[in-house]
């Protein structure tokens, strides 16, 4: 039986929530095991959404970021995340005299960190063309606000999707809109498509407060900025 994506997140979300509540209690051990199981999910979440039927059943949260096109530059945390399924499911392979597993509570805040980084907590994972994307827009504009929406949000995208953005930048004051959109083409290096949006912050304020679609990208999208 195929799992939706959204089903992936919804138990990726659970988990994220649940290493909150044990984080508080003081469960180091558990807390972090269940930030390990929101991250593996959350990328199970992406991989189904880019057409993989069933997701691997394996553990290894940067064999999974590489296969849903994650940033390399979690692959660090995600290595060292990765062994505390290990740890915290094999009793032999920790002394018995280390407390929780050997993980104390830095190093459980630390793991809940890099689960909240993925962005599991917002109900999504940014895949790495939307990470790379967002990384060379903030390198060429002052962004006073960058928004991803549509179906690549929704859990409705298949693999060959359009990615929406809405791009608000003070730069763009003076260039006619349709003057605005070849360099952002050209910044985005995916092999899918990418639709563009680009406003000033007075146009994108007027338009977010009337039934338009930058409205509804506001509402509903993933704020990157």
């Amino acid at each position: 039986m195929q799992v939706s994506p959204e089903r992936w997140r919804e138990y990726a979300e659970r988990d994220l929530e649940t290493a909150r509540v044990l984080l508080a209690a003081r469960r180091w051990d558990a807390a972090s095991f269940h930030g390990q199981q929101a991250v593996e999910k959350a990328f199970k979440a992406i991989l189904v959404r880019k057409g993989e039927e069933s997701p691997p059943r394996i553990h290894d949260l940067v064999v999974l970021a590489r296969r849903a096109g994650a940033p390399t530059t979690l692959e660090r945390d995600l290595t060292e995340l990765s062994r505390v399924y290990v740890v915290t499911r094999y009793p032999d392979v920790v002394l018995e005299r280390e407390p929780a597993y050997g993980i104390d509570q830095a190093m459980a805040e630390h793991y809940l960190q890099v689960a909240e980084g993925t962005g599991v907590g917002e109900a999504r994972v940014v895949d790495g063309v939307v990470e790379e994307f967002a990384r060379t827009l903030r390198l060429r504009y002052r962004l006073s606000a960058l928004i991803l929406f549509g179906s690549r949000v929704e859990g409705k995208a298949d693999q060959w999707s359009d990615y929406d953005f809405i791009v608000v930048s003070p730069d763009f004051t003076g260039v006619p809109f349709l003057k605005r959109l070849p360099e952002l083409y050209e910044l985005w290096h995916a092999d899918v498509g990418v639709d563009v949006l680009c406003y000033t912050p007075a146009e994108f304020e007027a338009l977010r407060s009337e039934p338009t679609i930058v409205r509804e990208a506001a509402e509903h999208g993933v704020a990157l900025v």
